[in-house]
């Protein structure tokens, strides 16, 4: 038993030490309004859109994706344009 509680806590351990992934952010501070809808004015074929100036965002997510892309849209009212390659999926689906 004593040698389980040993090997848990190695394990514990070990991917406590792992490394955080690194963040550009461009604010730590910023006020978001979410606008959860059926699809994305102008925009239909997007899961989410985020529309930020100087840390106030407005951020819409299509209801099929909701919570799903919420860190993601959420993101960029942190971190602003962190896929400039254009639309991207990453944390939605």
């Amino acid at each position: 038993m004593r040698l389980i509680f040993i090997a848990l806590l190695g394990l514990c351990l070990a991917a406590c030490a792992q490394p955080r992934p690194q963040y550009d952010l461009q604010r730590t501070e910023a006020t978001v309004r979410v606008h959860i809808v059926e699809r994305i004015p102008g925009r239909p074929n997007l899961y989410g859109l985020s529309s930020c100036r100087e840390g106030d965002c407005d951020v819409w997510i299509r209801r099929s994706v909701y919570p799903k892309c919420l860190v993601h849209e959420l993101r960029h009212a942190f971190e602003g344009n962190f896929h400039p390659m254009g639309p991207s999926t990453e944390d939605c689906l």
